[in-house]
């Protein structure tokens, strides 16, 4: 793997055995933000290419979501066998228990090992590098690694940034694979940035719940509750800034292997608008046209985008070299690449 410094683990190779996904239904329109926002559906499509947004149903949770995609990760493998259970999500129903334990019931996988990952729209790619370096350790035989959201729950629906975000879940089943391809393992650069460009405060700030206000008798079930907030252009620099510097770090990495990025086949990135992916696509030398595009339909599904563009356009075919970045809050980013096995 690489990353923070280059080295290679190779006990036993891993893969990407199958992917999943799921979409609820119900859309949110650029009329209805326009309605909400003063935001012209116009200037929405041209600044971020989003024309409908999923949202979750009025009684499913993340947890909901994340089965679905599960399940159709799973296919045919006994959820029993699952060693671990990871979940990366920005709207968890619960502070605890988490997500990951309550999927983990759902899909009867009784003697895993679950635990949710915070690390905003990154949290799904972050999960793929530990489940990958469990795998290639030798601490486990399967991991699920799943990314799910209902973040149209968390928005505030009078700030323009809200436009960007809609609901889903996608998920990946991690094996141990057979080798034979040209990498050793899959390749891994991840950074995190510390910066509050993009945040939500937390819910037990002391001026919102403090000991006091029960004492007083004061009704707490109507305390504020938060909503994120985001910087829109200090995320966009941190995006692309991260962008060079961890395709620059696998770049180098493939060269004792005879490959650059030059030979990626798919490159599938984070979306959140359609002006940054074409960024992103400039930098790389890669045809914006063969991205996968899911964000004019779903709008910014976070940790669910990756799994969920990987499913969107033409089926990977064995042996080709796959790139995924990520960025989000916190402020994260990652690059993972991979040879697509099955």
């Amino acid at each position: 793997m690489v990353g923070n410094g280059v080295n290679f683990v190779n006990f036993a190779q891993a893969e990407i055995r199958s992917l999943g996904k799921a979409i609820p239904a119900r859309r949110i329109t650029n009329k209805e933000w326009e309605d909400l926002t003063g935001a012209a559906p116009e200037w929405i499509i041209s600044n971020t290419g989003i024309e409908t947004r999923a949202r979750i149903g009025a009684e499913e949770s993340t947890v909901d979501l994340g089965l679905k995609a599960a399940r159709e990760a799973l296919g045919d493998f006994d959820a029993a066998a699952l060693d671990f259970v990871l979940v990366a999500t920005n709207s968890q129903p619960y502070l605890f228990p988490s997500t990951a334990s309550l999927l983990q019931k759902e899909l009867g996988a009784v003697r895993a090992t679950s635990m949710d990952l915070q690390a905003g729209c990154t949290g799904w790619l972050y999960g793929l590098r530990l489940a990958t370096s469990l795998i290639e350790s030798g601490q486990a035989q399967s991991v699920l690694v799943v990314g799910t959201e209902a973040l149209t729950r968390f928005l505030n629906y009078h700030d323009r940034n809200g436009v960007l975000f809609g609901d889903g879940a996608g998920a990946a089943l991690v094996l141990p694979g057979d080798g034979g391809s040209r990498l050793p393992s899959p390749l891994f650069a991840t950074r995190t940035r510390p910066s509050l460009c993009m945040q939500l405060p937390s819910i037990y700030q002391e001026h919102l719940n403090a000991m006091e206000d029960y004492q007083a008798g004061r009704d707490m079930s109507k305390v504020d509750r938060p909503i994120p907030t985001m910087d829109g252009k200090q995320a966009l620099k941190l995006a692309l800034e991260l962008f060079d510097e961890l395709t620059g770090e696998l770049n180098e990495a493939l060269k004792s292997h005879g490959l650059s990025l030059r030979d990626v086949d798919r490159f599938v990135p984070h979306q959140t608008s359609t002006l940054i992916i074409q960024a992103l696509c400039k930098r790389l030398g890669y045809p914006y046209e063969e991205v996968p595009l899911v964000l004019p339909e779903l709008g910014g599904i976070s940790t669910a985008c990756l799994a969920t563009g990987s499913l969107a356009g033409p089926a990977f075919k064995k042996g080709e070299l796959i790139l995924y970045y990520s960025y989000g809050a916190g402020f994260t980013a990652g690059a993972a690449l991979f040879e697509w096995t099955v």
